[in-house]
């Protein structure tokens, strides 16, 4: 079979959807997930461990409850530099079903290839705060793949680093503050249907006018040719 992908910029977040999720169960999910953004960012700095506790709280309330999670640094002890475009793309694909880890390589590096300016601009407007007094930027990004079965793997990224962060950051090295935390969390969710389905329309009515300005759909993703038995 071939995976094919819907891709999405949500919040701090890019999201692969499999095409056979219906539209109406993919909606859910990335309001979930947006709601727990905007809650996260309610008083706490991204680079704060609460932001991170608030995040996971609030779509474990809403349904999405993990199951497995890993945190380490982002990089190995004494290491001054990372990319993290490569990070997240490794260890996302690590994290999926080995039948799956060949297409979605092959979509995850078709989204470099077509990068859109605009959207790379939200991508950095929501991942990245300006530099601080001590003239560090703090970042934290999501990778996310929403599975058939609405099961969620996710990998994320949180550094500083110091000076402004331009142009294509996430495909660049980047040098790491040393006295600052960096962390990497790696994370498989399921999902309740129950709690989903009872949340759903008040969440989407709570949520429509944020999802003008936090969400953006990037064109298809597509791994051709590429087939399993």
């Amino acid at each position: 079979m071939q995976a094919n992908y819907t891709l999405w910029l949500n919040g701090n977040s890019l999201v692969f959807i499999d095409d056979t999720v219906s539209v109406s169960r993919a909606e859910t999910l990335l309001n979930i997930q947006l709601a727990a953004y905007l809650t996260a960012n309610k008083g706490h700095a991204i680079q704060d461990d609460e932001w991170h506790r608030n995040y996971l709280r609030v779509q474990s309330n809403f349904g999405c409850t993990i199951v497995n999670m890993q945190s380490r640094p982002v990089a190995e002890k004494n290491a001054t530099a990372c990319e993290p475009w490569q990070i997240l793309r490794a260890n996302l694909l690590t994290g999926v079903p080995s039948t799956l880890r060949e297409p979605l390589a092959q979509c995850l590096d078709a989204y470099p290839a077509q990068s859109d300016g605009a959207i790379e601009q939200l991508l950095a407007g929501e991942c990245i705060r300006p530099p601080d007094d001590k003239g560090m930027s703090h970042v934290r990004i999501e990778l996310r793949l929403i599975l058939a079965d609405s099961s969620i793997i996710s990998t994320e990224l949180g550094f500083s680093t110091a000076g402004a962060l331009t142009g294509d950051w996430l495909r660049q090295p980047l040098t790491l503050a040393s006295d600052q935390s960096t962390q990497q969390f790696d994370a498989h969710y399921q999902t309740d249907e129950k709690v989903i389905h009872s949340i759903s329309a008040g969440l989407h009515d709570s949520i429509k006018v944020k999802q003008l300005q936090y969400r953006s759909q990037i064109k298809p993703v597509v791994a051709l040719g590429v087939e399993h038995e």
